[in-house]
C-alpha cells in the first residue's frame, strides 16, 4: 500500500510496468513533457491518499518501484511530493452514488464498505439507485429525466417546516424529519401536502453530504406526488463547492474522489446528476406574498436593484459557476460577499439596520416576514419585531444533547419546533398570533367535540363527535401563552380519549379540533 501526496500528478511503475496514474493525467503515452489537465485543489496539495498495489505486480526477490511526478506546467513553482509504504489496508467510508452523464451512458460510482463500485446504464434511462446511511440503513430513489426550474413565487402552504445549514449531518437531519412527521422510519415522505424547506448549506463540514442531498432529491419527488413539495434554496457553501473552494470540505471527499478515479472538481459538475439538480434551484422564494425565504438575508444593495424574484434567481444560477456577464453590476451584487450578496449578507442577522429599513426591504419584496439561515443563533427565534425569522442553530451540539430545532409554520403562525425522542414541542414565536383565525368554526352540533370537565385537575376526557366533519382530524392543545402542549390525531373509531393533566400548570388552555373543512375551539381551565 503506497501512501502518496503529490502536487500535481503521479505515474506509478512497478518493475517498469505502469500500475496507475493520477486521474488528472491524460490517457495514452506519458513523457517528461506530459502535464496534468488540472492541478490538485489547493486545500489538499499535501494530503496523502492510498494506492492499493496488487501483489501480482511484484516478483519474488528484488523489485523496483518508480514514481514519476508531473507538475501543472513548466513555470509552476508549486511542486510537492511524499511517499510512504504501509501494510494497513484502506478503510473506506460510505459515499455516493455520484452519477455522471455522458453522451452514451450514465455512470454511477459509489464507495461501499468493500471499496469502489461502478455501474453503467443507458443514456436517458431512469435507473433506481441506492444510498447507504451510516447506521446501516439504505433508501432507494429513481433518477429523473429532467429538472424543471421551480417557481419563485407561489401560494403559501398550509403548513411547512424550515431547515437550514445541516452541512452533511445525516443522522441529525433524519432524526429531525422523523420526529417532525416529515418522513417515516424508512425515509419515505409522510408530510402529505405540507412543504419542507431547506434554505442552504448542505455542503461542507459534515461527513454525509451526499446522503443528505440524495435524501432531499428523493423526498422532492415523493412530496410532489402527495401534493406537497421540497424547496432547496442554494446557500454559500453550495456555491463554494461549485467554484472549487474546498476550505471547509472534509478530507474523505478528496480521498473518495481519488478512489473513484475522479478529481474532486468533477463530483458536482453540470454533467453530474446532483450538479444538474442543484443548479436548477432558486436562491430566493416568496410564499403567498408573506414568507420571503433566502439563505443569508436581503441587503439594501440587492433591494435597490429593483429586480424581480425571477431575475434574482436567474442571476443566482449564473453566479453558481461564476458566469456573471462582464460588467453586469446587478449580477455581481446578487452574488456578492457578506456586505451585500444574497448568499453571504449578515447585516440583518447582526442587526445593523433600523426597523424601518428592514420593514422597507420586506415590503419591497412583497412579503410580511423574511426567513433565513447562515448565521448561527442560540435558538430558532425572531428579530425586528418578529418580522425576521432566524432558523440556523448549532445542529451538531443540539443533536449531541438529544434534540433538534426547526422553524414551523401552520395556519398563519410561526413556531419554534424542538424535537427530541419523546415529543415535539412547539412555541409560538409571536405570542399574539392566533393560529385559528383563518378557519370557520363548526356549527353542526353533531360534528362537535366536547371536553369534560371543562374545569379540571388531574385528567380530562375529550369526547369525539358523532359525525365526522372533513377527512383530516387533528387535535391541538395550547396554553394561554400560545405554547403547544399536546397534539395528536384522534382515533375516530373510539368515542373518547382520556388525557393525564397532572403535570400541566394551573391556568387556561385552548383545545382546537381541526379538520380539512372546519375548526372548533373549546376553553378549559386547570385549577
Amino acid at each position: 500500500m503506497a501512501n502518496i501526496s503529490a502536487d500535481d500528478a503521479v505515474v506509478i511503475y512497478i518493475n517498469g510496468q505502469e500500475y496507475t496514474r493520477s486521474a488528472n493525467l491524460p490517457q495514452g503515452t506519458i513523457s517528461s513533457l506530459t502535464t496534468p489537465n488540472r492541478d490538485v485543489p489547493h486545500d489538499f496539495e499535501n494530503y496523502p491518499v492510498k494506492y492499493d498495489i496488487p501483489l501480482s505486480y511484484f516478483n519474488t526477490g528484488l523489485n523496483v518501484i518508480a514514481i514519476e511526478l508531473h507538475n501543472l506546467s513548466s513555470d509552476d513553482e508549486d511542486l510537492s511530493f511524499s511517499c510512504t509504504f504501509t501494510s494497513q489496508p484502506i478503510s473506506y467510508s460510505h459515499d455516493g452514488p455520484y452519477v455522471f452523464h455522458t453522451e452514451n451512458e450514465i455512470i454511477s460510482k459509489y464507495i461501499a464498505a468493500s471499496g469502489p463500485i461502478i455501474d453503467t446504464f443507458p443514456a436517458g434511462s431512469t435507473p433506481t439507485l441506492t444510498c447507504d446511511l451510516p447506521n446501516g440503513d439504505t433508501f432507494s430513489f429513481d433518477l429523473r429525466e429532467t429538472h424543471d426550474i421551480p417557481k419563485s413565487e407561489y401560494e403559501i402552504p398550509e403548513k411547512f417546516l424550515v431547515t437550514t445549514d445541516i452541512e452533511g449531518q445525516i443522522e441529525a437531519y433524519t432524526f429531525l424529519l422523523q420526529e417532525a412527521g416529515v418522513i417515516d422510519e424508512n425515509y419515505n415522505w409522510t408530510y402529505g401536502e405540507g412543504h419542507l424547506y431547506f434554505i442552504g448549506d448542505m455542503f461542507d463540514r459534515g461527513n454525509y453530504v451526499t446522503q443528505c442531498l440524495w435524501l432531499l432529491y428523493k423526498l422532492e419527488k415523493e412530496a410532489q406526488d402527495a401534493g406537497g413539495d421540497v424547496h432547496f434554496i442554494i446557500g454559500n457553501h453550495e456555491v463554494l463547492n461549485f467554484e472549487y473552494d474546498y476550505r471547509y470540505v472534509r478530507n474523505k471527499y478528496f480521498k473518495n474522489a481519488h478512489y473513484l478515479g475522479e478529481m474532486l472538481y468533477d463530483m458536482h459538475e453540470p454533467d453530474t446528476e446532483l450538479g444538474r439538480w442543484l443548479r436548477s434551484k432558486n436562491i430566493l422564494e416568496n410564499a403567498g406574498n408573506s414568507a420571503i425565504l433566502v439563505h443569508a438575508g436581503l441587503s439594501p444593495e440587492v433591494t435597490n436593484l429593483n429586480l424581480s424574484y425571477d431575475e434574482i434567481n436567474d442571476y443566482g444560477r449564473l453566479g453558481m459557476d461564476g458566469n456573471c456577464p462582464n460588467g453586469n453590476n446587478a449580477c455581481n451584487v446578487v452574488n456578492g460577499g457578506s456586505d451585500e450578496g444574497v448568499y453571504w449578507y449578515r447585516g440583518i442577522a447582526d442587526e445593523e439596520l433600523t426597523q424601518d429599513e428592514v420593514d422597507d426591504i420586506i415590503t419591497s419584496f412583497g412579503g410580511e416576514n423574511m426567513i433565513f439561515g447562515h448565521t448561527v443563533f442560540s435558538q430558532v427565534s425572531s428579530l425586528y419585531q418578529d418580522k425576521v425569522l432566524v432558523a440556523d442553530v448549532d445542529h451538531k451540539d443540539n443533536f449531541a444533547d438529544g434534540f433538534m430545532e426547526a422553524l414551523y409554520y401552520e395556519n398563519g403562525c410561526y413556531y419554534r419546533m424542538v424535537a427530541n425522542s419523546t415529543n415535539v414541542d412547539l412555541t409560538l414565536i409571536d405570542a399574539s398570533c392566533n393560529p385559528v383565525n383563518s378557519i370557520d368554526l363548526v356549527s353542526d352540533s353533531e360534528g362537535e367535540y366536547s371536553i369534560t370537565p371543562q374545569i379540571f385537575e388531574g385528567e380530562i376526557t375529550i369526547v369525539y363527535p358523532d359525525k365526522k366533519v372533513g377527512d383530516r382530524q387533528e387535535v391541538y392543545i395550547h396554553n394561554v401563552d400560545g405554547k403547544l402542549i399536546h397534539r395528536f390525531t384522534p382515533d375516530m373509531q373510539q368515542n373518547s380519549m382520556l388525557i393525564n393533566t397532572s403535570n400541566w400548570a394551573t391556568g387556561a388552555y385552548i383545545f382546537s379540533f381541526q379538520s380539512d373543512k372546519s375548526l372548533q375551539t373549546i376553553k378549559g381551565i386547570k385549577h
